[in-house]
């Protein structure tokens, strides 16, 4: 039988990742979509407090969807007009 001694260091104050110092700004949808999940769910009152956090979401999520609806009438304009 062994043993080990495992030595951690104590973690880089300046390395600390908080909510607060995150850029709502650079989300994507994708982002969005992840903070919002069900792993993330006891953060999303940290994140709706960041601010600018809310309207950036709102601001994604719009225009996700307005893209998504692009993309559909697009395949129905073609598949209207494609001879089978």
């Amino acid at each position: 039988m062994s043993s080990f001694i495992w030595i951690i260091p104590d973690p880089d104050p300046k390395l600390k990742l908080t909510v607060d110092s995150i850029d709502p700004t650079t989300f994507n949808f994708d982002d969005i979509r992840w903070i919002y999940s069900s792993s993330m769910k006891k953060y999303n009152e940290e994140f709706k407090q960041l601010e600018g956090f809310l309207y950036i979401a709102n601001k994604r999520i719009k225009e996700h969807t307005i893209s998504l609806h692009k993309r559909s009438i697009y395949r129905n304009v073609i598949n209207k007009y494609s001879i089978h």
